[in-house]
């Protein structure tokens, strides 16, 4: 049995990562958004999927700032 839980619409993501709705559409194009499946036309994202992409971007963006400062000394 599927585990029942609210998956988000575009909308909804680009609010979560603080990006207008554009800029969204703008990250999928480019293939630069967590995955998402259709409904029809319509876009849909689970959550658990990205919580991952946010923690995996903010981790490479930490590694790549501390790569830097140790680089740099």
């Amino acid at each position: 049995m599927m585990q029942s839980h609210t998956h988000l619409t575009a909308r909804q993501l680009a609010e979560l990562l603080n990006v207008s709705k554009r800029t969204l559409e703008t990250l999928i194009a480019d293939g630069q958004a967590p995955a998402h499946y259709l409904i029809g036309r319509t876009r849909r994202w689970d959550p658990v999927v990205v919580q991952a992409w946010v923690a995996e971007r903010t981790a490479a963006r930490t590694e790549k700032l501390l790569g830097a400062d140790i680089g740099g000394k």
